[in-house]
């Protein structure tokens, strides 16, 4: 795919995410979000990396493409109830888009189909200064 010139390399750290349950619609990632967020916080002496929601790619029974929210965190989960994924250090290819964008739309599929975003990707929704902003990244590994 050709991001054109919006596209950015940027390098990151290791990253190590609490995800829960899988979605199809956009509008249960923030309720998912918050759910997640009491979850971590609850017994557990863990600080979250950023205030960032990343939304990873994962297929269900059917082969539908379905969306795992998650959120970095640092330390190590007590709560065995909750799932973690570690996404390794190295460069992301990084194109911001509008939250208007994110509005459009009742399902996550149908906004990477519109942007021809494939299942490498992710979404990063981000709170920056009271504002939300929204990239679509993929990992460059070396």
């Amino acid at each position: 795919m050709d991001l054109g010139k919006d596209k950015n390399i940027r390098k990151i750290g290791n990253i190590r995410l609490v995800h829960g349950a899988t979605h199809k619609e956009l509008g249960r990632i923030f309720s998912e979000a918050a759910h997640l967020m009491s979850e971590i916080v609850h017994g557990n002496l863990i600080h979250f990396k950023y205030d960032e929601l990343y939304l990873l790619v994962s297929r269900d029974e059917e082969q539908d493409l379905e969306y795992i929210v998650g959120i970095p965190i640092i330390g190590n989960i007590q709560n065995k109830n909750l799932i973690t994924k570690d996404l390794n250090s190295g460069d992301i290819e990084s194109v911001e888009i509008g939250l208007e964008k994110l509005r459009e739309y009742k399902k996550i599929s149908e906004l990477f189909n519109d942007l021809g975003i494939d299942e490498d990707y992710f979404l990063r929704i981000s709170s920056h200064e009271g504002d939300y902003q929204v990239f679509y990244e993929k990992y460059l590994l070396h």
